[in-house]
């Protein structure tokens, strides 16, 4: 399965670039691989993650995906609490809607400083 942002990264490449990857492992690679000061463009201003304004039905979209996400994870987790960690994390607001259904000790990374600023700062 390729990631949308990936998807997105390939999309907006002025090079070429190659994707291939293990769909039934969920793995995907890029080639040539970007380098990290190459990553944040691809990435719109207002890219979901980083996007604080939603409005009623986004809200209760990404209450859905999150009641979703986290009957998926619990099946995956076996201890409690269970260890997430995410890989373009955003602003860590998606920890706080799993966290609602499941029991967590959640860390990430962000490519954005300014985003990944507003993650730390929601602890």
């Amino acid at each position: 399965m390729i990631d949308n942002g990936v998807s997105a990264m390939v999309a907006r490449s002025s090079q070429s670039m190659t994707t291939w990857g293990d769909s039934s492992a969920g793995t995907v690679s890029t080639s040539p691989r970007p380098t990290e000061s190459e990553l944040p463009p691809f990435y719109p201003d207002d890219y979901h993650a980083y996007n604080e304004n939603h409005g009623a039905v986004a809200r209760l979209l990404v209450q859905a995906r999150a009641r979703s996400r986290a009957r998926f994870y619990g099946r995956l987790i076996q201890s409690s609490p269970g260890r997430l960690f995410d890989v373009g994390t955003g602003d860590c607001r998606h920890f706080d809607e799993l966290r609602r259904h499941l029991d967590l000790e959640c860390a990430g990374i962000e490519i954005q400083p300014e985003i990944a600023a507003k993650g730390r700062a929601r602890g």
